[in-house]
């Protein structure tokens, strides 16, 4: 957005709210108004009325009207952390704030609001809000139920037709019962009929119906075969990674509680180790990881959309492994925002009696598990990049990076508690760092956090800026050479380079100054550099703007012989006091 468009933008067509608030005066989260109607008229209330709209944008400075008049605001002016903080501590949505200026200068101020997630409208101090007008009402209660109607019906909690009980696997139920009652720290449900139990898990309606998530979970071979041939899970071994054709095929057809470990020990049997060593211990790296595997599984059953006829569908190469599974990423879900958004399972009933049972995180945390333990593995982030509206495909990679990077996480993650441990964002942030991603592709909050923990550290300013791991990294890694060509050079390196240069060819293009300093600065910073030289009289440029040349200036030239014959007049000095043998090699460079 630019201010050319926000000139002809309207608030309602385009979910645009403008504010002057050209003093600077703005209230941000209600605060001490007791009129309600006072409160919600505030940045909190509107990114409520605008996210319920299904996103849009709050704007400062500027006064309504075609065209809309800029007319400037200092509200929050650097402040713009703190109002992104606010919001998302209050809502749980993470808005962008920007700056924008026109040609006179006059600061505008755009608040980007996501949309709310399906099914929820956001609230105001428990009131769902929207826009009427000028003003910020409560949602009527044709819209609140229009928007409380949109999530997903859960297939698994409806009845299976015709299932009957003995078509479960009793070798399941004992499975449940052992595994509930395991979790939930209580032996009596192992006393407890089977018939209770699944009343107890929702699994066995009051009326007799058994829903198809008991089928999914407890039912036989034949079941599945007669009620939802789909729920197979196949299985397909290749040697050579990116072939067609595999090697090796298992169709698992049961019960999913039946057929989990024989899945898990079949994926196990190709599975290898690295020997990562910390401190003065070792510790294995696989390259399948048993928690990581067991819940890309788990997600892949408890998300795909039944309805559809295609199975879950794993591929696993010596280095890597894939977990395909069929209805795309539920409402609201994106490989995008996979981290970001609260868990909305697609099988409900088939979710919670997992999360029951200790098989997946109830907190929905099951992708910041996998994508954790893969990156403090030092395999790099697993791949949903393939995914789209029919499938969600998952690429869980295998080979381990950096041995060194894996023992350092894991020592810097045991040297904590457990409540001061590295979340799995600032895990993926010092990966990024690891790897050298350019900086706007990392999120600059996490950046912030790990700087002031003393994980990485900051060189160079504005668009020059860059970060590496610490130094206690590359000590710990054994690469303490390495720390010096991850720093980047100083402005007086960076001078001694130039100085050299021209020493040695005479003159030079800008374009051979972007090649000698472009690894440490941007093209930006290196024209300010040299003009700034050129400016101080250190280089002067000759030529038109295309075909410009630089070259040391007569007075730089002179004043640097100056300082050398001072220098070998100083040492010959020292010379004839004795304190310097007469052969010293510096005489012969200042003569």
């Amino acid at each position: 957005m630019n201010i050319t468009e926000i000139r002809h933008l309207r608030e309602a067509e385009d979910r645009v709210e403008f504010k002057e608030a050209v003093n600077g005066n703005f209230n941000m989260d209600g605060g001490a108004h007791a009129d309600p109607k006072k409160r919600r008229r505030c940045v909190v209330g509107y990114c409520v009325a605008l996210a319920n709209e299904g996103g849009g944008h709050l704007i400062f400075g500027v006064k309504e009207g075609q065209p809309n008049q800029i007319v400037g605001t200092s509200f929050l002016e650097g402040r713009l952390g703190e109002a992104e903080a606010t919001v998302y501590q209050r809502l749980q949505i993470r808005i962008t704030a920007t700056e924008l200026h026109d040609d006179k200068q006059r600061r505008v101020l755009v608040m980007k609001v996501p949309s709310r997630p399906p099914g929820k409208a956001l609230k105001f101090e428990e009131v769902p809000l929207m826009r009427v007008g000028d003003e910020l009402r409560p949602m009527s209660d044709d819209r609140y139920f229009q928007i409380l109607n949109e999530r997903e019906p859960d297939f698994s909690a409806t009845i299976c037709p015709g299932l009957a009980f003995d078509e479960l696997s009793s070798e399941a139920l004992n499975i449940l019962k052992r595994e509930y009652a395991s979790n939930q720290k209580n032996e009596r449900f192992l006393t407890q009929t089977d018939e209770q139990i699944l009343i107890d898990l929702n699994l066995l309606t009051p009326s007799g119906g058994l829903t198809y998530a008991a089928l999914i979970l407890l039912g036989t071979e034949e079941a599945l075969r007669s009620y939802l041939p789909q729920a197979n899970i196949r299985l397909e071994w290749r040697t050579a990674p990116g072939s067609i054709r595999f090697d090796r095929r298992f169709i698992y057809a049961a019960g999913y509680l039946l057929e989990l470990n024989n899945i898990w020990s079949e994926i196990d049997r190709h599975n290898r180790t690295v020997q990562v060593q910390r401190d003065s211990h070792m510790f294995p790296v696989y390259t399948f990881n048993e928690g990581v595997i067991r819940e890309a599984l788990n997600n892949a059953v408890g998300h795909r959309d039944y309805r559809l006829k295609s199975e879950v569908v794993i591929k696993q190469y010596p280095d890597y492994l894939s977990v395909v599974s069929p209805g795309g990423f539920p409402l609201g879900v994106s490989q995008y925002n996979l981290l970001d958004v609260p868990s909305t399972p697609r099988n409900a009933l088939l979710t919670e009696v997992l999360a029951k049972l200790g098989m997946v995180e109830r907190s929905g945390q099951g992708v910041d598990a996998i994508y954790y333990r893969c990156l403090a593995d030092a395999k790099g982030e697993p791949d949903y990049s393939k995914s789209d509206d029919y499938f969600v495909h998952l690429e869980i990679p295998g080979l381990v990076k950096d041995e060194a990077f894996a023992a350092w996480i894991n020592k810097v993650q045991f040297s904590r508690n457990s409540e001061e441990r590295l979340t799995v964002r600032e895990v993926i942030a010092l990966e990024k760092v690891r790897a050298r991603v350019p900086r706007k592709q990392i999120n600059g909050e996490h950046l912030s956090s790990l700087l002031q923990e003393g994980l990485i550290t900051r060189s160079g300013t504005g668009r020059g800026t860059k970060y590496r791991l610490c130094r206690d990294y590359y000590i710990f890694a054994d690469r303490k050479g390495q720390y010096a060509l991850t720093s980047g050079l100083n402005e007086q390196q960076h001078l001694m380079l130039i100085v050299n240069h021209l020493s040695d060819f005479e003159e030079a293009r800008m374009s051979e100054f972007f090649e000698l300093l472009g690894k440490d600065l941007s093209q930006y910073q290196i024209r300010r550099l040299i003009y700034k030289l050129t400016e101080v009289g250190m280089l002067e440029g000759s030529g038109n703007t295309r075909s410009r040349t630089y070259k040391l200036s007569p007075s730089h030239v002179g004043q640097q012989q100056v300082i050398a014959r001072a220098t070998a007049l100083g040492l010959e000095q020292m010379i004839e006091r004795g304190e310097l043998e007469r052969n010293y090699p510096q005489i012969q460079k200042y003569k």
